[in-house]
């Protein structure tokens, strides 16, 4: 069975909620069988409950889904006492449904920000040297797209706004990941003879932070995304990043202009548009990173922490 089979689940878990006094259980969704399993156990053995998700009313569904969801959310959401919510579009889906706003705590999506920020200081001669490899200029602005090479990320966006900024000669493309569109994307490339545009491969994430080091701006073009974790990686390394509007972190994340720029997804011009303006303004975009780097540590394990204790707090007084 793999981890993300909906049947993962955990027999022992009543016994430990039958036997034991906890404070809370924290359940974080509901796409596999041992949330299901977690709640009805909490709730049998009088044991509050937190919901974490990471879900958002962006996603565009059929009606059928939605359908479902109007009757199943409502009632879904009422087995729990508290909610963290890891962005605005997040809170936004527990209001929709019903949830007080007193009983959601913000706990921002985070990763590791100094983990990221160490290793790619430490890699600036790496960094150096691979952009040497792939015929990178120095001055020229080097556009990072980190993620897997499918149809919901939306790869060929990125390509296609590096053919319109062609002519200008001053910006480079590098794609890390693998995927399905692999050969469409070498295809498209070939086509129309970008030769600053770069597939790589995938990277694990030892090896990201080279990547994030040699880069100045990361484009994230997905057309859904829960929120984006890239975003929080190559800020925490100071690169600004430009973002569709479909991604959730964006609306956190990204001050508009500050941090980077918002976009709508699809709209390969006004891609082409920002790649184009942050490759002309080289002090912009390192401007813009040092703000992505301030700002990137509002998003921490400490502030999802004291978010939990929060919601713990909360649940007591009750």
């Amino acid at each position: 069975m793999e981890v993300g089979d909906w049947r993962l689940d955990a027999p022992d878990l009543k016994s430990y909620l039958k036997s034991e006094r906890y404070d809370a259980v924290l359940v974080l969704g509901w796409g596999w069988m041992i949330f299901w399993q977690a709640i009805r156990w909490a709730r049998k053995y009088a044991t509050p409950l937190i919901l974490r998700c990471e879900s958002n009313l962006k996603h565009a569904q059929s009606w059928y889904v939605k359908a479902v969801k109007r009757v199943l959310f409502p009632f879904l959401f009422r087995q729990f006492q508290a909610f963290l919510a890891i962005g605005k579009h997040n809170a936004e889906l527990y209001r929709h449904f019903g949830v007080p706003e007193e009983a959601i705590f913000t706990a921002l999506y985070c990763v590791d920000n100094e983990f990221f920020a160490e290793r790619a200081a430490a890699q600036t001669t790496n960094a150096r040297q691979l952009r040497k490899e792939l015929g990178i200029r120095d001055g020229d602005a080097v556009f990072l797209f980190v993620a897997k090479l499918i149809s919901r990320k939306r790869p060929l966006d990125v390509i296609a706004a590096a053919a319109k900024n062609r002519a200008a000669g001053n910006s480079h493309v590098i794609l890390v990941g693998d995927g399905a569109l692999l050969e469409t994307c070498r295809n498209t490339i070939a086509a129309h003879k970008l030769t600053n545009v770069h597939l790589v491969g995938f990277k694990n994430q030892s090896e990201l932070p080279a990547y994030y080091a040699a880069g100045d701006v990361l484009v994230l073009p997905s057309e859904y995304e829960t929120w984006g974790l890239v975003l929080n990686e190559a800020m925490a390394c100071g690169l600004p990043c430009i973002a569709s509007d479909a991604c959730g972190a964006a609306a956190d994340m990204i001050l508009d202009g500050k941090t980077g720029f918002i976009y709508p997804m699809g709209d390969v011009r006004r891609l082409a548009e920002l790649m184009r303006f942050m490759a002309d303004n080289k002090q912009v975009r390192h401007e813009m990173g040092r703000h992505a780097a301030a700002h990137v540590g509002n998003f921490s394990v400490a502030s999802t922490v004291s978010a939990f204790e929060d919601a713990l707090r909360f649940i007591g007084h009750r």
